[in-house]
């Protein structure tokens, strides 16, 4: 039997996939993480995850994707009350201020700036296992 997945990171882009993958194995994060391409993707795994208790803690999302914009997936997600407690973080290289508050409205519990620098990488990793905790009965381990 697989892990149960803790975290579902929705990223077009493989090099910000790279990165992340990296910043959680150098900050030593063990959570059983999935990375998707795009929010179909994402809306079609949710679909298939047959008990509740095999849905994700966080989700983490980049705005500007394929088929489905993060803030598209963010407004699907809050209107399907079996996905609407399952926190969602954007995580995105431009977000300009009317995008974070448009994220903020439709039920984004964060949105984070992809950072510049690898370090900043490692930290934003750790706040994304903090989420897992925050909205799991069991402690996540690290």
């Amino acid at each position: 039997m697989s892990q149960h997945v803790q975290i579902i990171l929705v990223d077009d882009d493989i090099d910000d996939r790279q990165i992340t993958t990296s910043a959680l194995n150098d900050a030593e994060i063990r959570v059983p993480y999935l990375y998707l391409e795009n929010g179909v993707m994402l809306l079609e795994y949710l679909e298939n995850t047959t008990s509740d208790k095999l849905l994700p803690a966080l989700i983490v999302l980049d705005m500007h994707m394929p088929i489905l914009s993060g803030l598209d997936v963010i407004r699907i997600l809050k209107e399907h009350p079996r996905y609407r407690p399952i926190p969602v973080v954007m995580f995105s290289i431009s977000l300009t201020d009317e995008d974070r508050q448009a994220c903020m409205s439709c039920g984004a519990v964060d949105y984070i700036d992809k950072p510049n620098n690898y370090n900043s990488y490692k930290g934003i990793v750790a706040k994304f296992h903090g989420y897992c905790n925050k909205n799991s009965s069991t402690p996540v381990n690290a």
